[in-house]
């Protein structure tokens, strides 16, 4: 972990340089002012390097003044909370004093720090707590930038994720903050492959608050498991064809383009045709190639960013159009038998998988498959394959879960 970087308001200079040293082995750095005057000029002008404050309650405002805690205190507290409400963010503050009668009598500063830290003490005593705050500051700082990212930054986005039935609200609302504390604050074990899927369980998550509430039917979640692909066509307004169902609304689609288009960009990127939030190896060796060659971790905080719109506007809509039944009734069955919808999918199919190469992948019922297509290969197959002819899965077996087989290829 780097070195955390903590404003300090100490005016007894004898203790800047021992103090600093006990702090240094908890990975934190002090930069110790004598007074609030000097100190607020440097952490105006360093907001944002700066993860938590420690005050001395017994300090000054000037280097004139007298050292007061019944003036200092509520002068710097007021002033860091309009300094959090300018920048958008707000930085723990933590009080370290030897006591005294003044003191005592300052414990309705207490409930002005519980956002951040709920330790039973009104301060942290030089004597015997020292320990205790360098050790609480590292896991208080990281908590706040999460309390941050939730309650200022994208309060709107987490209040609409909060609205939503049929989520795991804390997963998905957990998947959001680890990308977007990556872009705001550190990047420390930022893997882009990782949280990119985290990113395409998020959709997941949203795909269920809208089937919750009709807005996807059942059927783009055959046994449970969302899939992906054919939710994100229904929403559009676009034949769900393996699942055999279209939105038939009046307006033509539940999603307008712009946010299909950044639903899409998420499900799509690198070439990924996986229509679960399961990658499999040749999706997964695919993202590792599109990660290398693009060598930046900026697409993955974009797709982040336009999900947050997504949120958003997904809640909007949900408020404006919450009768499941009346939801579910614009939901229409594709003709069975009808051979242009079915050469549709399947020329689209063809597109897809015809001269690609792929991983083959045996799945937990031991069907060999490459994405949506059903293969037949030797239980000791390795290696890939360049897939030469699709066709229309007939076989009664496992037609159900792969719509396509592979009928032609050629090994690597």
């Amino acid at each position: 972990m780097e070195e955390l970087q903590v404003l300090w308001v100490e005016d007894k200079t004898e203790l800047h340089e021992p103090y600093s040293t006990e702090a240094y082995y908890y990975k934190i750095k002090l930069h110790p002012f004598t007074c609030w005057e000097k100190a607020k000029h440097d952490l105006i002008a360093n907001y944002d390097d700066y993860s938590a404050i420690i005050l001395d309650a017994k300090c000054k405002i000037r280097e004139e003044d007298p050292d007061d805690a019944l003036d200092f205190l509520p002068i710097v507290i007021k002033e860091l909370s309009n300094y959090a409400i300018e920048k958008r963010r707000t930085i723990p503050w933590f009080i370290l004093s030897a006591g005294g009668a003044e003191v005592g009598r300052l414990n309705w500063v207490k409930k002005h720090r519980m956002d951040w830290d709920d330790w039973e003490k009104d301060f942290y005593s030089k004597n015997i707590d020292r320990e205790t705050l360098y050790t609480r500051i590292p896991k208080i700082a990281v908590h706040s930038e999460a309390t941050q990212i939730k309650t200022i930054l994208y309060k709107d986005v987490f209040d609409a994720l909060s609205s939503m039935k049929g989520i795991d609200e804390n997963s998905s609302k957990n998947i959001l903050v680890k990308v977007l504390s990556a872009l705001h604050f550190r990047s420390d074990g930022f893997d882009p492959i990782l949280h990119y899927n985290q990113l395409r369980q998020l959709v997941e998550h949203l795909f269920r608050a809208c089937n919750e509430i009709g807005l996807v039917p059942d059927q783009c979640i055959p046994k449970g498991e969302v899939n992906l692909t054919q939710s994100s066509l229904y929403l559009a307004g676009k034949d769900a064809g393996i699942v055999g169902v279209r939105y038939g609304g009046d307006d033509g689609r539940i999603v307008p383009e712009h946010i299909e288009k950044e639903i899409r960009s998420v499900l799509d990127l690198g070439n990924v045709n996986s229509h679960t939030i399961e990658l499999d190896e040749n999706d997964k060796q695919k993202l590792e190639e599109f990660f290398r060659t693009a060598n930046s971790k900026y697409i993955v905080f974009s797709l982040a960013l336009q999900l947050c719109d997504v949120v958003v506007w997904l809640k909007d809509y949900i408020s404006n159009h919450n009768n499941k039944e009346e939801n579910l009734s614009k939901c229409q069955l594709l003709p069975k038998d009808d051979p242009g919808d079915v050469d549709i999918v399947l020329e689209n199919a063809r597109k897809k998988y015809e001269g690609n190469k792929y991983m083959p992948i045996k799945d937990k019922d031991g069907l060999w498959h490459c994405g949506e297509c059903s293969v037949i290969l030797r239980d000791t197959h390795k290696g890939n394959i360049t897939i030469e002819q699709v066709v229309e899965n007939n076989d009664p077996k496992t037609k159900g879960k792969y719509k396509f087989f592979v009928k032609k290829f050629t090994h690597e």
